[in-house]
């Protein structure tokens, strides 16, 4: 039995229900999102260079966004890969 199945017990005999518990989709969706989020504020705020002096002039809102995007899409990614059981 694997971590995604519950098993009932109906009148002495077992019933397996299998339930799709995969957290790697709540957490794509949360990273895609923000990620968007933020590298549209960083696009926003690219003419402010005043923002940027503290990061030495890197706009670290894009970058972080673009990371944050690229991992959220990893993750909804790798939920449309079959697992072998």
């Amino acid at each position: 039995m694997s971590f995604n199945e519950i098993v009932c017990v109906i009148n002495n005999s077992q019933l397996i229900i299998k339930i799709m518990l995969d957290i790697r989709i709540p957490i794509g969706l949360m990273f895609t999102v923000l990620g968007v989020m933020i590298s549209i504020y960083g696009i926003i705020t690219n003419s402010n260079a005043v923002m940027y002096t503290k990061s030495f002039g890197i706009n670290i809102n894009i970058w972080s966004g673009l990371g944050m995007l690229l991992f959220g899409l990893i993750m909804l990614a790798l939920t449309r890969i079959k697992k072998k059981v």
